[in-house]
């Protein structure tokens, strides 16, 4: 099976919020977000960009969503779920984070204009657990690019 839930280990407790959702082209990819995820606190669930909006479909409640991407982490299945993430940003249901390459910024910042959305542009986990929205945590120390809605706009 491609999806993989993590229960967290012995220094965090299950605390009724549902977990965040993690998107990601490969095992790796899925596995560095699942860590920053799990040393913030949050349990993750985990799979594939392929059939990943039929995943969410399936998903009674979630926390957030994270999508992981690589320099090379393009096709259809992206495409379709980035609508869907911003989709349900903009109706307030989910926000959504997306960790890219630089090489990836304008792409995204064009598709991603809903207001429960981030980007983190070059995240580098070995520095620091990621910047959480205050909707989701208290914000820790900041190691990559981070770019608002409203920061995109005006970068544009």
């Amino acid at each position: 099976m491609d999806t993989g839930i993590s229960y967290l280990s012995q220094r965090h407790s299950l605390d009724g919020r549902p977990p965040v959702m993690v998107a990601g082209a490969s095992d790796e990819s899925r596995a560095a977000a699942t860590r920053w995820i799990e040393e913030a606190g949050w349990r993750a669930a985990a799979f594939p960009i392929a059939g990943a909006v039929e995943r969410l479909a399936l998903q009674a409640s979630a926390s957030g969503l994270w999508i992981e991407l690589g320099a090379d982490d393009a096709d259809d299945d992206l495409d379709r779920l980035l609508a869907h993430a911003n989709h349900e940003a903009a109706a307030g249901r989910m926000t959504t984070i997306v960790a890219a390459p630089l090489a990836l910024i304008d792409g995204l910042a064009e598709r991603l204009d809903a207001g429960r959305t981030e980007l983190l542009i070059d995240p580098n986990p070995s520095n620091a657990p990621p910047p959480w929205p205050s909707r989701w945590r208290p914000p820790t120390p900041r190691s990559c690019s981070t770019m608002s809605r409203a920061s995109r706009r005006r970068s544009a």
